[in-house]
């Protein structure tokens, strides 16, 4: 229940996110909304509500960095390209 209510909050800061750090010159909402899925998807197989509550916990605080503007734009685009080639290396073709 509470890592489908951070989902929601997670996909609702997108678009300010996108803006604050002017992601839309290397992305498009489509792409970074699936980024956050295939993580939430990564992450499906935990059961333990302790480890749940630690990952919403540790998701809520980089959110939080993220909309202070803590990090940096290279930061944001790093991570967001990482994670995209991650999940192309690992699909199978």
């Amino acid at each position: 229940m509470a890592a489908r209510r951070f989902y929601r909050t997670v996909c609702k800061y997108l678009p300010t996110l996108m803006e604050m750090y002017k992601l839309d010159e290397l992305t498009t909402m489509k792409t970074l909304q699936n980024s956050v899925k295939n993580i939430f998807y990564q992450n499906a197989h935990v059961k333990d509500l302790n480890k749940i509550n630690v990952m919403v916990h540790k998701g809520d605080e980089e959110l939080r960095l993220l909309l202070r503007m803590h990090k940096q734009r290279h930061h944001v685009v790093s991570k967001e390209t990482t994670t995209r080639w991650t999940a192309v290396l690992d699909s199978d073709y």
